[in-house]
């Protein structure tokens, strides 16, 4: 896009930020259900007007079906104190990551509600997986 093959694209926060603030991009929308930290003035899509729209990353810990619930819990605790340290939030709020730090039920309820909306997006787009 910089170089001027493209007209518009969907990036990561990290991945333009620079280029947003250095004015060789523009941003328009983020595609978070909500407003990013390092980007706060940007309106969400929802905002700009396509409403309901959320399409983002995200990173999470996930463990093998049948894991005890005491080391769910021992890891869960781990991950949480150290998105609770304050080095580790700022440097990944320079890469415009919004820690959230979900219990893992819900984080599992976010998996299960994500899985059948892309599906119904990958159908709509006709894509296909060669073999």
């Amino acid at each position: 896009m910089i170089a001027g093959h493209d007209q518009m694209m969907f990036a990561t926060a990290a991945s333009v930020v620079g280029h947003i603030r250095g004015g060789k991009v523009r941003a328009l929308a983020v595609t978070t259900i909500k407003r990013t930290k390092i980007l706060p003035d940007l309106p969400t899509m929802d905002e700009a007007g396509l409403k309901g729209f959320e399409a983002s990353t995200w990173h999470g810990l996930v463990a093998p079906a049948g894991t005890p619930p005491d080391v769910i819990a021992t890891l869960h605790d781990a991950a949480i104190k150290a998105l609770h340290d304050p080095g580790v939030q700022a440097s990944l709020g320079k890469l415009g990551v919004d820690i959230i730090g979900d219990m893992p039920k819900e984080f599992q309820a976010y998996i299960n509600a994500e899985i059948p909306k892309w599906t119904a997006i990958v159908k709509a787009s006709g894509a296909t997986v060669d073999k």
